[in-house]
């Protein structure tokens, strides 16, 4: 009897033994992440348009037929530069015919002071009236502001000639010309010849929505706008292919007023464009960091959405999955910055959340925050 009782012992803990081992062979495997406390910034994003800090219309100042073209679009140009050719042959007579009447009243000045001279010693020795004289001296003075006149004409036609040339009248950069040779132009045309922008520096434009630019009027140091404005931490600009520009740049002004059409205040920054990468017309998103020390951080795809809230699975003490509820109304780069809910070094399981369920037990599989950070590519 007390052999057979020591075989059933001995059975009955072996069976016990075996039960343990397959109830941890069933323990199913989640990667779990614990839970930050650290500095994050983010960024606001609104999109933007890009002019030359100067843009200036080139315009003919004649009419006349597009003869020549001396610039290709994207050239560098230099105030003063000659950048068209006008044909204008048919000025040619009125330059021949001003300077023909310029001739002509040059006779006109020398016949009446002749006049005048032969006159004067007459009335002097009484022979003739003296109001002779003074019809004569009439007739110079009148000869003289026709010859004056004529000059006048005369410089307006040979000005109006020389606008046969168009040039620049600043530094820049040549826009799109969409006129070709050959084409009637003139003071009047729809489109300018082309545009040149000074493209050194380049203003942005972007609008913030007035719930926005109340936040920054907040949140930013400073006793009145201006103040604000200059302690507007430096901006970057993501350009269409979502690259990030290399220059920073510096907010200037704002109108201040919200637009009643739009909703929205208008802002200006200046960016440096050394390598005249960028050009007048383009565009870009203007990021405005946000820096956020201390906060508590939970990758996105630790969490799950149920009717406009949001829970992760929380593993508690003994390997336990909790449901837990959280808030959060910061997203940065798919990491939510957590309000309530989570605490630092609290660990969360980041996959399988369709298929976990509460209180169960689970084998956790411990990965490392910044690496599964930076294996999510950010959604832009």
């Amino acid at each position: 009897m007390r052999q057979l009782s020591h075989f059933l012992i001995i059975t009955v803990l072996m069976f016990s033994s075996c039960g343990k081992k397959d109830e941890k062979k069933e323990l199913e495997e989640f990667p779990v992440v614990e839970i930050p406390q650290k500095n994050i910034t983010g960024y606001q994003r609104f999109p933007a348009h890009i002019e030359g800090t100067v843009d200036v219309e080139v315009r003919p100042k004649i009419d006349g037929f597009l003869e020549e073209i001396y610039v290709d679009e994207g050239q560098v140009v230099k105030a003063g530069d000659r950048l068209f050719k006008l044909e204008t042959r048919s000025l040619q007579g009125e330059v021949e015919s001003s300077y023909a009447q310029i001739q002509s009243q040059k006779a006109n000045v020398e016949a009446a002071k002749i006049e005048v001279d032969k006159m004067r010693p007459l009335v002097e020795k009484g022979i003739i009236s003296d109001i002779n004289l003074k019809t004569a001296m009439a007739n110079f003075a009148e000869a003289q502001s026709n010859l004056a006149t004529a000059y006048n004409d005369y410089e307006s036609v040979k000005e109006k000639q020389n606008y046969q040339y168009v040039t620049t009248a600043v530094d820049g950069v040549v826009g799109s010309i969409p006129y070709r040779q050959g084409t009637l132009v003139g003071k009047d045309i729809d489109k300018p010849l082309t545009m040149v922008s000074k493209i050194d520096s380049l203003y942005v434009y972007f609008n913030m929505s007035e719930k926005d630019f109340f936040k920054f009027l907040r949140e930013t140091e400073g006793a009145t706008l201006q103040q604000k404005i200059k302690n507007f931490p430096a901006i970057s600009l993501e350009l269409p292919d979502n690259s990030i520009y290399s220059e920073k740049g510096t907010i200037q002004t704002t109108t201040g007023q919200i637009n009643p059409n739009t909703g929205t205040a208008t802002f200006r920054a200046i960016v440096s464009n050394p390598g005249r990468i960028l050009n007048s017309g383009n565009s870009a998103t203007v990021r405005i960091p946000q820096n956020y020390k201390d906060v508590v951080l939970v990758p996105k795809q630790a969490v799950s959405e149920e009717q406009a809230k949001l829970y992760v699975f929380k593993v508690i003490e003994g390997d336990t999955i909790k449901k837990t509820l959280i808030k959060s109304n910061r997203e940065i780069d798919n990491v939510l910055i957590v309000e309530e809910g989570l605490q630092q070094k609290e660990r969360v399981v980041i996959a399988g959340l369709t298929t976990i369920k509460e209180d169960i037990k689970i084998k956790p599989k411990p990965e490392s925050f910044d690496s599964i950070r930076k294996s999510i590519k950010p959604v832009f």
